[in-house]
């Protein structure tokens, strides 16, 4: 944790340091510097600053973590929002909306990841639409 730290001031506006430590956090069990240092507050700044690649991948960590579902949720819809056509935001709003257990909602965020996405990448969202109808 201390070479995490350490990390984080030496480079303390790097997305990927910042993730990095709120996921050493979480597995030490604080929750609350996590969310300090990667929670609702980042996030803000992040949507303000325009991006939408940080966002998604903010939305991606939380729903794999399975906290912070509301705030994860809330970035997966500003990254759809901020780029419509990317079947890679839709695919993470479908995860969000699954993880909190919104199936119609993980459904329709899937169809539309499926509609979106091409070649082989159209194969792997609809294995993941047909995993969700199950």
């Amino acid at each position: 944790m201390a070479m995490a730290e350490t990390a984080l001031k030496l480079e303390p506006g790097s997305t990927n340091i910042i993730r990095s430590v709120a996921s050493v956090y979480l597995r030490a069990g604080d929750d609350a510097k996590a969310l300090g240092i990667y929670g609702p507050a980042w996030l803000e700044k992040a949507i303000a600053a325009g991006n939408d690649r940080d966002v998604n991948s903010y939305a991606s960590f939380w729903t794999r973590a399975g906290k912070n579902l509301d705030s994860a949720l809330a970035a997966a819809k500003a990254a759809v929002e901020k780029e419509p056509k990317a079947y890679f935001y839709w695919s993470t709003l479908s995860d969000v909306y699954a993880k909190t257990g919104d199936k119609t909602q993980a459904v329709k965020a899937a169809e539309t990841a499926v509609a979106l996405a091409q070649g082989r990448a159209k194969e792997s969202m609809q294995k993941k639409l047909e995993a969700l109808l199950k």
